[in-house]
């Protein structure tokens, strides 16, 4: 398994590892959905600090509906890896796009992730939709055309 899942008080962990497919991380997703506790999750942290993420591309990142479900979501995507970055700022553009009010940011580690869930006053400062890069990645987009 590509990914480790822990329950904490008010939300949950995902962790992942190594090469990771599109599949992998809907499988993960889908995951938290279907627990009986889910009406108490505050706040949500994807770890990808350890994961490698390039076989996931743009297209890959899903409209991200779930927000209408389960409102006022603080979200923490970890990664220090630029094309990692990317990829969570394409998604958090649809949510913004889509309406949603979760609360998105991008952290280097977990603690700064949970110093950020509890401050609860506090907008995220690292929105993902003002991290768009695209200069980074014209490159990247061409490798991936075949």
């Amino acid at each position: 398994m590509a990914y480790q899942f822990d329950w904490c008080d008010e939300g949950f962990i995902l962790t992942f590892e190594g090469l990771l497919s599109v599949q992998e991380i809907k499988d993960a997703n889908h995951l938290w959905k279907k627990v009986p506790r889910i009406e108490t999750i505050k706040y949500q942290v994807w770890d990808f600090s350890q994961a490698d993420l390039y076989d996931i591309y743009e297209s890959d990142t899903q409209d991200p509906t779930a927000y209408r479900a389960f409102p006022n979501m603080k979200v923490a995507l970890i990664s220090n890896d630029d094309y990692a970055k990317k990829l969570f700022d394409v998604y958090a553009q649809r949510a913004h796009q889509c309406g949603s009010n979760w609360e998105l940011a991008i952290h280097e580690t977990q603690e700064k992730a949970f110093q950020w869930i509890e401050n609860k006053s506090t907008k995220a400062t690292k929105l993902l939709h003002q991290l768009h890069v695209p200069e980074l990645f014209d490159h990247v987009d061409l490798a991936f055309q075949s």
